[in-house]
């Protein structure tokens, strides 16, 4: 296995510090023989896929949003671990590239990153929006609880035809009628800040309520994995179904001793894919939840 410098961070989260993207053009790259003639990586290949990445060393290339957003997947591994080196089939349809970028595996992770990407770009990370003036940080407020209402409830947050514009009548999914239709008749001076805020700083995208969520998420977690120490003893469950896709989703939870309520509870902390439904898949779908949840 080829092991590469992973991110600051140990989980695939939408705020996680990435390491660079290596695509190194090199003069000439190291040959093997493979078929009837020497063949080696082609750095013309950068151009055609974006998520490529290349290290000399080990002669062989990556997936880099596999590598930062599916770590821990339990296929795709040529271009997730061991690294992908047959520069034979490298172009062939059906195989190589263009077979892993047709993954299941690999098209999560590109969404991944290209959201993070989105909120980079507009420097709307949801941690840097605290650094915001008196009245933002009011709207901001308002976002958070909208979201955590709508999560909590397990609504949907986008209709068919959501539309970015905070106007009644609209059709904008519950989300974004939650603040036209219900919270700026309440309050008209909530509906002036959103109204005064720039178009691209309403905090109101579908990459921001990710962000929103995940943030949420971590808050958590966190506090679940906390109260799991201090109980010392719990019990992990998990229960499968599949979706639309026929993909096996497991849901993952953990009940627990909680001595500030004086009773058992039960909190879901994640639902992943289960892409290997053994029994040691399954297995490894625990262990990473518990190592995600911080060790506990």
């Amino acid at each position: 296995m080829y092991m590469l410098s992973q991110s600051s961070s140990t989980s695939g989260s939408s705020f996680q510090q990435l390491r660079p993207q290596s695509r190194p053009l090199l003069k000439q790259y190291p040959k093997k023989r493979q078929g009837n003639r020497e063949r080696s990586f082609q750095s013309t290949w950068y151009n055609a896929f974006s998520w490529l990445e290349y290290f000399k060393d080990a002669d062989a290339c990556f997936c880099y949003p596999c590598q930062m957003f599916a770590k821990d997947s339990t296929k795709e591994k040529a271009f997730i671990e061991s690294g992908f080196s047959n520069w034979k089939t490298a172009m062939e349809s059906g195989k190589g590239f263009k077979k892993h970028e047709q993954s299941e595996v690999h098209m999560r992770a590109m969404a991944s990153w290209k959201a993070k990407e989105f909120c980079e770009k507009r420097g709307q990370t949801v941690r840097n929006l605290i650094q915001v003036r008196p009245e933002h940080k009011i709207w901001l407020k308002t976002v958070f609880n909208t979201t955590k209402y709508l999560v909590a409830k397990g609504l949907s947050f986008r209709g068919h035809e959501e539309n970015s514009i905070l106007e009644e009548g609209l059709s904008g999914g519950l989300y974004l009628n939650t603040f036209s239709d219900r919270i700026f008749p309440q309050d008209p001076h909530l509906q002036q800040i959103s109204t005064n805020l720039p178009t691209n700083a309403k905090y109101t995208s579908p990459e921001i309520q990710n962000g929103v969520i995940e943030t949420l998420a971590e808050i958590v977690r966190e506090t679940v994995a906390n109260e799991c120490k201090e109980a010392e003893l719990f019990t992990l469950m998990m229960d499968g179904t599949t979706d639309s896709s026929r993909s096996e989703m497991e849901g993952v939870a953990l009940r627990y001793w909680n001595n500030s309520k004086g009773g058992i509870v039960e909190h879901v902390v994640d639902v992943k894919l289960a892409e290997d439904r053994s029994a040691k898949g399954l297995v490894d779908i625990a262990t990473t939840t518990l190592e995600d949840e911080g060790e506990i």
